[in-house]
């Protein structure tokens, strides 16, 4: 039965090559999750569309927006997605050249669109949103919206769109272009919607985002330069990312010299403290050696003569003290030298005479 099944299921049928081609040829989850994505996209701007708000009805309507322009940009990418997933799927194993070249074309834009519109202009869009709605939302998301915008429909456009991007670079290994191409790129983009902005302003005497007019001409023209460098900044965030994701060995070399980097900065700094730390204890040390001398020199300066002589007295009582009981160990040493070995003799002689010494001394002591 098993045989038969194999068979069965091995066999290629005649007149139906395309099935069995197909049943090959399956779907992944990852493509599958791409088109959940595209078709969450399509939902939110027809939905978003749908809204009649006053400001779709004025100069520009929706395209004024970057949000709009943003999904329009995320619907687009991931619907060249779906098509070169289904471009691989029919043209697997045909052996067409032509179509090969073809998906070759449908992959290379798919990922220039990623790195140059997708990535850069979703990240900034989530986060710019989000920093300007936490600091004051009347700027750039008046509580009036709510009214016309539900909540799901603003985190689908200004929260799952950073997710999904992230979701799709950690899925699928992307080719970025030559970094100088990249960043002219989206420097155009950003300077033309900049410019787009401020027609659309010259025209109808008003500004897309509310918070424009609240600062002055000066101020703009920093926030126009910094979203520009954001831009440019988050295209090379992207480069990174996607190397670091995808290129193990480059990463891992780089995650080797950063952590050797950090070894020997770290050897370095605990030397260079520990260097700090003796010098300062040396300080300290010699410091107080030289304050107990000085404490010392100073009280004996204080003492009147009458209390000088009493200390010499009594240290000179010390001493005598001590050559007594030095001399009393050397006398019963020679008493008990009779019938002793020739090196104990030597070394009852030897206390004799250190025992000699000590009364010397003593005896100057008494006299001084």
């Amino acid at each position: 039965m098993t045989k038969v099944t194999k068979e069965m299921t091995t066999r290629r049928l005649p007149g139906r090559g395309r099935q069995w081609r197909a049943s090959a040829n399956r779907a992944h989850p990852v493509q599958v999750l791409r088109m959940a994505i595209l078709l969450s996209y399509c939902s939110i701007l027809c939905n978003y569309k749908a809204i009649e708000m006053p400001s779709h009805q004025t100069y520009g309507g929706s395209w004024k927006f970057l949000t709009f322009i943003d999904l329009v940009i995320q619907a687009v990418f991931f619907g060249i997605c779906v098509l070169t997933d289904l471009s691989s799927l029919l043209t697997r194993g045909s052996g067409n050249q032509e179509q090969e070249r073809q998906l070759k074309k449908l992959i290379s834009l798919r990922d220039w669109m990623l790195a140059v519109l997708a990535f850069p202009v979703g990240v900034f869009v989530v986060a710019v949103f989000w920093i300007i709605y936490a600091y004051d939302r009347e700027m750039i998301y008046p509580k009036l919206l709510d009214n016309f915008i539900p909540g799901w429909l603003n985190h689908g456009m200004h929260t799952t769109v950073l997710p999904f991007i992230l979701i799709e670079m950690r899925t699928s290994h992307h080719q970025y272009p030559s970094r100088g191409s990249g960043l002219t790129a989206i420097c155009t983009f950003s300077v033309g919607y900049i410019l787009w902005v401020c027609w659309v302003h010259h025209v109808t005497g008003m500004w897309v985002y509310p918070f424009l007019e609240h600062i002055g001409p000066g101020a703009r023209i920093i926030f126009f330069g910094s979203t520009t460098i954001l831009m440019n900044f988050l295209y090379l965030l992207g480069e990174v990312l996607n190397n670091y994701i995808w290129d193990t060995q480059k990463s891992c070399a780089f995650g080797s010299a950063a952590f050797w980097q950090y070894e020997s900065l770290k050897s370095r700094v605990q030397s260079y403290i520990d260097g700090i730390k003796a010098d300062w204890l040396d300080s300290i040390r010699s410091q107080k050696e030289g304050d107990f001398r000085k404490e010392i020199n100073k009280r004996w300066n204080n003492l009147s003569d009458g209390q000088r002589t009493q200390i010499h007295s009594l240290r000179v009582m010390e001493i005598s003290h001590l050559n007594s009981n030095t001399l009393k160990v050397s006398k019963e040493k020679i008493r008990c030298m009779d019938g002793r070995s020739t090196s104990e003799a030597i070394v009852v002689a030897t206390a004799k005479q250190q025992a000699q010494r000590s009364n010397r001394w003593g005896q100057r002591h008494k006299q001084r």
